[in-house]
C-alpha cells in the first residue's frame, strides 16, 4: 500500500491510532524523504480553512498583508495527512475535489490555478457515509478520497495488541521520565487487558504515563495504574450528578468528565461541549485541571 500513490481513507473511533497508521504509510512509501504535513480540519475554523490549506494572495481579505503559501504548497512532492476530513467546510471540499481530479490548487484571491504534487491520506472518526447522506460531505469527494479504505477497530476489539503497545509506551516514557522503570507486572497487565478503553490507544498511553509517574521500583504494579483502570470503571469518573451541586461545581465536574472521556484531546472536548478551543484551555487553567501526561 505504501508504495502506491493512491489516496487512503482511515476510519475509526478517536484514539484508535489513525495518525500512527498515516505516519507508517508515509514512512514506508516512495515519498519518505519528502515533506509530511499533518492537518486537523476540526482544529481549523471554517473561515480560515481555505487560506491555511491552499494559501492566499495579498489583499484577499483584511489580514492578508502578503502572498502566503498554503500547507498543500508547502508539502509539494510530499504527503498531506488530513485528519477529521469530515469537518472540512463545503468550499474547502470543493477545492480538495479539484486538487484530486487534476492536481491543481488555487490560492484565495487568485484566479490562476497551479499544480502541486501531493499524496493525500485522510481520516475521520465520524460516520462519513451518514455525512454524505445528510449533505454535509460531498459524495464525489468521498469517492475520490476512498480509493483504499482502512478501518481501525477500537482497542476493546483488539486486546491482543495491548501487550505490544504497553511495551512500546513503557520504553518511550521510561526513557524520557524515569529510566529505572523497565517492566509491568503480570497483575497490572491483566488489569489493562480487562479494561474496555473508551479512549482507545490514546487512553492506554495516558494510563502508562500515569503509571510511570507513580512507580517507585523498576516494575509497574497495579497500585501505580490510574484508579479507573484499577477499578475497571470505564466511565473514568462517576457520572455528573446535579443534586446538591452549585452551577460552578456542575460545570467543573462535567468539563473534567468530558476531558477524560476524550483522553484529554482538548479540540475534541471543546467540540463536544460546544465551546471554543480558547475557552477549554481557559477553563482547564481556571479549575486547575492536570492531565495524566502533565503530572509526569
Amino acid at each position: 500500500l505504501s508504495q502506491f500513490e493512491i489516496p487512503v481513507l482511515l476510519l475509526g473511533e478517536s484514539g484508535t491510532g489513525k495518525e500512527l497508521v498515516a505516519e507508517a504509510i508515509y514512512a514506508n512509501g516512495l515519498r519518505f524523504n519528502k515533506p509530511y504535513i499533518p492537518i486537523n480540519c476540526a482544529a481549523l475554523p471554517e473561515n480560515i480553512q481555505e487560506s491555511e490549506l491552499f494559501g492566499h494572495m495579498k489583499g484577499a481579505f483584511t489580514d492578508a498583508v502578503s502572498n502566503t503559501k498554503g500547507l498543500f504548497e508547502e508539502a509539494h512532492s510530499g504527503t498531506v495527512f488530513l485528519d477529521e476530513i469530515a469537518d472540512a467546510s463545503m468550499p474547502t471540499q470543493a477545492k480538495l475535489l479539484r486538487f484530486l481530479e487534476d492536481g491543481e490548487i488555487r490560492r484565495v484571491g487568485e484566479n490562476t490555478p497551479f499544480y502541486v504534487d501531493v499524496r493525500l491520506i485522510a481520516a475521520t472518526n465520524k460516520d462519513i457515509l451518514q455525512a454524505v447522506a445528510e449533505g454535509t460531505f460531498r459524495k464525489d469527494l468521498y469517492w475520490r478520497i476512498n480509493v483504499v479504505e482502512i478501518h481501525l477497530p477500537p482497542l476493546r476489539e483488539r486486546k491482543d495488541d495491548i501487550p505490544l503497545l504497553v511495551h512500546r509506551f513503557v520504553k518511550k516514557y521510561a526513557r524520557n521520565k524515569r529510566e529505572n522503570v523497565r517492566h509491568i507486572s503480570r497483575e497490572a497487565l491483566s488489569l489493562l487487558l480487562k479494561y474496555e478503553w473508551p479512549g482507545n490507544i490514546r487512553g492506554l498511553e495516558n494510563a502508562i504515563r500515569h503509571a510511570i509517574a507513580f512507580t517507585q521500583e523498576d516494575v509497574i504494579l497495579p497500585s501505580s495504574l490510574p484508579p479507573h483502570v484499577q477499578s475497571g470503571d470505564s466511565d473514568t469518573f462517576p457520572k455528573v450528578r446535579s443534586d446538591q451541586m452549585s452551577l460552578r461545581e456542575l460545570e467543573k465536574a462535567y468539563i473534567l468528565q468530558i476531558l477524560e472521556e476524550c483522553s484529554w484531546d482538548r479540540t475534541e472536548a471543546a467540540k463536544i461541549l460546544g465551546i471554543g478551543r480558547a475557552t477549554i484551555y481557559r477553563k482547564i487553567e481556571e479549575y486547575g485541571f492536570t492531565s495524566p501526561a502533565e503530572s509526569t
